[in-house]
This record gives structure tokens, C-alpha cells and sequence, in this order.
């Protein structure tokens, strides 16, 4: 509780990305008026569930609550698991000292910057990665049903990691799969009894739930409006965070085929009106054919391969608030091989070997991709730390029962513990709590003006700024404004809020509107920014400053269009 309390009031937790804002706002109610349960990323049997909740008692922080609850979970399962290991070694030093190391190895370095940056691709990835270590330090020489039943956590958050983010568990599928052979090799030649009955059992069993989340997701996007949202926002990914757009002169020899002009597809490539805007499922398609074959085309794989080796290092010093984990990590990495060798375990060397096979299927797919943002390398970092936590401890490569090992442990975890909240607070602070007035101020702005609707865009000085609490209980959040280049607006609900606004189509109703207003901060060439140019080149309308107010230290200028 004392450790929590240093995240709550002194580091101060935010939401990692606005996606999370986005999904958030939905699910509460805050961007339709009402809660809505088709988001962009969760399952809909768990979107369903939050949506619930928020109808149930809309004053309570639900989305926060959830993912703060998943990573609390993980950590005291870990923990116990971790403990019962240690007691099974036999260990006759104090209790308090293994206990505080592990404890403040789980809290400080594997999941302090997690926590204090929630999103729900690293929340997916921390339950990800709690599963498989449950998984690989449940004893298979047991009885089937304590089997099943010390699995019990590996099910439900294996479960809840692909129902909010099913990527972060795929890229972790292979690991998971190598340290379920190694499971059968070692139980295999230690006679283990039921043996098939167990592995068998629990990859179909898990299989299934996962079938199940799947089947009810598909059939609540069944309809034509909410299976092409899925598969819009699958290719808007690939082409706007993986592919990129290219530029117009490496494909316009593709796009003059389309009929679309360079004109054209600069707007769309700038998210001018907004993006997809008009886009089909076909065009999104042909969009990301496109995208991708310019990224082959200008990436060669003597280049790519390059890329995976440079990065396969540079991912261990990646800063961004996760050291001194990642460093760590790969420390821990090198350090377990000649601990297995010294301690002649050559099951351990089978469980390290099968892992190392799986990590590289893992990483090289994610570097070969090109692209490895923060919250792609946390989960997976991660992952690492537990696999290899529960190797040394599974196995005893460290030794436990030598209490005079914790006079070097114990210091350097807690040298380690204090640096890492150090790290993790500046981080917090320079990406987040430096812009938090701004935010504060530019939302209040809005807010001030009930019967106006705000429009915010890409390089506009808004989203910029953003500094959200996952525990922010405000529901009139995105009542009147309205930001148009995130996959949210995609999503069919924000035709809905649009419509509720008197827009339409999102072009000439904009135009004649006298309550539609865009806020960009102050510049001099805000006249030709993209969307504002679209509107003056297709609807022939001029833009005009209506108000300028400050935010923080930013000044903002109010454009309608006349």
C-alpha cells in the first residue's frame, strides 16, 4: 500500500496514449452523450462488461479502476507464486528479505513505468506475460486437477491480455509455445503421469476461451458498418504506423490508375477533413497494397536485416522511463546461461534454449517490421524479465538458501527500486505533467462554450498537450469538440456525435455551420494548414480568427469558416 501510494500522489499516473482517452470516453459515455461498447481494440465481451458499468454507476472511474486492478492482480499472483517457490527451497534465512526483493523487483523495475503509464497494450502485455509465468512455474509432476487449478491464473489472464489487446498476445504466442514444448520435454523424461491429459487439456482449454471472446466479438460486429470499421482500422494501422504514407511521387504512377490526384491524396494522406474520410474498405485496401509495396520497395532486406541486429541491442538501452528495466533484463539475459552451466541443470538449459528459439521468433518479427514504439517493446521486455525471473527462481540458479547471497541482492534491488522511481517520475513529469495545465485549460475552453463545436486537427497544438488521468471521472469530456486524425474517428459512433451536431457528411454542412469552430495555436501559416485548405479549395469559404485565448503558455486562435 505504501509503494502504491508513492505511484497515486507522488509520480501520478496518467493514460499512456489517447487511444485509451478514446476508448475511455466511449465506453463511459463521454463522446456520445451515453455508453457505448464498439471501441477500436478491447473484445466485446469485456468492452461490454465496462460499458455495463459505467451504466450501472457512471461516477466511478471504471476504465482506470480495470486496468489498475489487472496489473495489481498480476503482481500479487507473480508474488505468491514467486514465495511459494522460495519456500519450496527451503530456505532458512528471514522471511523479510526475499519478500522485499521480490516484491520490489515486481513492483519497481518490472512494472513501476507500466503502471504509472497505463494503456492497454502494455496493461495486455503485463497479463501476457503473467500468464506464461504462471504457466511455466506450475509444477507438471502434480495431479491433474491441481494441475488445472494452480492454472487457473494463467486461463484468466491469458483470457483478459486477448480480450484487450490480441497482438500483444500473439507476438508473445511463441515464447508461450516453447516453454509449453519444454514443459513436455522435461515432463516426457521425468515419467510424468497424464501427461498429455495436462498439456493437451490446457492448450485446448485455453483455445476455447479464446474461441468463445472471438465468436461473441464477430458476432457483435456482424453488422456491414461494424465489420468494416474492424477492417478499416486493421489497414489504417498498418498503412499509418507500420507502412507509413508514402510519399506522392513513389506511387503516382498507382494512384493516377485509382483516379485519385496528387491533390487528392495529400489531403488524405494529411487527415484533411478528417481521416478516412470517404475512404471504403476497398480504398483503405488498396491504400495499404500500396503503402506496403513502397516500404519494400524502398527498404531492402540487406537493410531490414541490418535493422533487426542493431535493434535486437539497441532495444536493452531504449530509455523513454524503462531503464533501469530493459538494461536489466538483458543483464539477467546473459547471466542465466552460465549460471545453468556452472549448476550443471540441464533442464534449465532446455527451458532457457527453447525460450531463447521463441523470443527470437517473437523480436525478429517485430524489428523485421520496421517500426518498435514503447508500448511494443514494454510488453515483450517485460515478458522477458518474468521468463527469466522464473528460471532463476524455478530452478535456483541464485542459490536462495545461501542467506549471505541478499547482502549482494537486496542493496543493488533496492539501489535499483529508487533509481527506477527516480526514471520513472522525470519521465512522467516531461511527457505528461508539463503539459497538464495547457490541457486543463484548452478542455475548459471548450467546455466554457456548450453551443459551440470545436474541431481539432493533426499539428494543431491540442492532442499535443495531452495529460489525462485514468482515473478522471468527467463525462462531458468530448461533448463539443471533435479531433480528426485518430482511428476513433472511423469508429461509425463518431458519425453519430457528428449527426447530433447537425454534420453530415463532413464537408459543405461544416462550412455553412455558425457553431463549428477549429482551434489551432498560434502560427503563421495556420491559413494553410491542410484541413483548413481543403475547406477553402473544395467549398470555396475563407477562414476567420473569432477568439484567441491562452492555455498554459500556449496561445490558441479560434477559425470559423465564412
Amino acid at each position: 500500500m505504501l509503494f502504491y501510494c508513492l505511484e497515486l500522489f507522488w509520480i501520478r499516473p496518467v493514460d499512456g496514449i489517447n487511444d485509451d482517452w478514446g476508448m475511455y470516453s466511449t465506453l463511459s459515455g463521454a463522446y456520445l452523450g451515453y455508453p457505448e461498447a464498439h471501441v477500436m481494440f478491447f473484445l466485446y465481451p469485456l468492452s461490454w462488461l465496462l460499458c455495463k458499468l459505467y451504466e450501472l454507476c457512471s461516477f466511478i472511474p471504471w476504465y482506470g479502476l480495470f486496468q489498475h486492478g489487472v496489473q495489481i492482480a498480476c503482481l500479487c499472483v507473480i508474488y505468491h507464486r514467486a514465495m511459494r517457490i522460495w519456500h519450496r527451497h527451503d530456505s532458512q534465512d528471514a522471511f523479510w528479505k526475499p519478500a522485499l526483493t521480490i516484491f520490489c523487483i515486481l513492483f519497481f523495475l518490472v512494472n513501476l513505468n507500466v503502471l504509472s503509464e497505463a494503456q492497454y497494450t502494455t496493461t495486455a502485455g503485463l497479463a501476457a506475460a503473467a500468464a506464461i509465468f504462471c504457466f511455466i512455474t506450475t509444477k507438471i509432476n502434480s495431479s491433474v486437477i491441481v494441475f488445472f487449478a494452480d492454472n487457473i491464473p494463467t486461463f484468466v489472464f491469458a483470457w483478459i491480455a486477448f480480450s484487450m489487446r490480441q497482438n500483444i498476445l500473439y507476438l508473445m504466442l511463441p515464447m508461450a509455445g516453447m516453454m509449453w514444448i519444454s514443459k513436455w520435454i522435461i515432463a516426457r523424461h521425468n515419467g510424468s503421469e497424464n501427461l498429455a491429459l495436462k498439456l493437451f487439456g490446457f492448450a485446448l482449454l485455453l483455445g476455447l476461451g479464446m474461441g468463445i471472446f472471438w465468436g461473441i466479438n464477430a458476432a457483435a460486429y456482424s453488422a456491414p458498418q461494424w465489420s468494416d470499421f474492424r477492417k478499416i482500422n486493421h489497414y489504417r494501422e498498418r498503412v499509418g504506423d507500420f507502412y507509413q504514407w508514402p510519399e506522392y511521387e513513389e506511387c503516382a504512377d498507382e494512384l493516377t490508375a485509382l483516379g485519385i490526384t496528387e491533390e487528392a491524396y495529400m489531403y488524405r494522406r494529411n487527415g484533411a477533413p478528417y481521416i478516412g474520410h470517404n475512404m471504403s474498405v476497398n480504398d483503405w485496401k488498396q491504400m495499404h497494397d500500396i503503402a506496403r509495396s513502397c516500404y519494400l520497395a524502398r527498404t531492402s532486406m540487406r537493410e531490414r536485416l541490418k535493422n533487426i541486429v542493431i535493434g535486437s541491442i539497441n532495444v536493452f538501452f531504449y530509455e523513454d522511463g524503462m531503464q533501469p528495466a530493459n538494461l536489466l533484463a538483458g543483464l539477467l539475459i546473459l547471466l542465466t546461461f552460465p549460471l545453468i552451466l556452472i549448476r550443471r541443470n540441464w533442464q534449465a538449459l532446455i527451458v532457457y534454449l527453447c525460450y531463447l528459439f521463441g523470443r527470437s521468433v517473437s523480436w525478429i518479427y517485430v524489428l523485421y517490421e520496421g517500426r518498435f514504439p514503447k508500448r511494443i517493446i514494454q510488453p515483450l521486455i517485460t515478458v522477458d524479465f518474468l521468463i527469466v525471473f522464473g528460471l532463476l527462481l524455478g530452478f535456483n540458479l541464485l542459490c536462495l538458501e545461501n542467506r549471505k547471497r541478499y547482502a549482494l541482492i537486496l542493496p543493488l534491488v533496492l539501489s535499483l527500486s529508487v533509481l527506477s522511481l527516480y526514471l520513472t517520475k522525470v519521465n512522467v513529469d516531461e511527457n505528461y505533467h508539463a503539459h497538464e495545465e495547457t490541457w486543463e485549460e484548452l478542455k475548459a475552453y471548450c467546455h466554457a462554450h456548450p453551443d459551440n463545436f470545436y474541431i481539432w486537427t493533426y499539428d494543431s497544438g491540442t492532442l499535443e498537450n495531452y495529460c489525462e488521468s485514468p482515473f478522471d471521472m468527467t463525462l462531458d469530456t468530448y461533448n463539443n469538440f471533435f479531433y480528426t486524425n485518430w482511428g476513433v474517428v472511423c469508429n461509425p459512433n463518431s458519425k453519430i456525435k457528428l449527426s447530433a451536431h447537425g454534420i453530415g457528411d463532413f464537408g459543405q454542412d461544416v462550412a455553412d455551420s455558425d457553431h463549428v469552430y477549429f482551434i489551432l495555436r498560434e502560427a503563421p501559416f495556420n491559413r494553410e494548414h491542410p484541413v483548413v485548405m481543403y475547406f477553402r479549395h473544395t467549398y470555396n469559404v475563407e477562414s476567420e480568427i473569432a477568439d484567441i485565448f491562452t492555455a498554459g503558455d500556449t496561445v490558441y486562435h479560434v477559425y470559423q469558416l465564412k
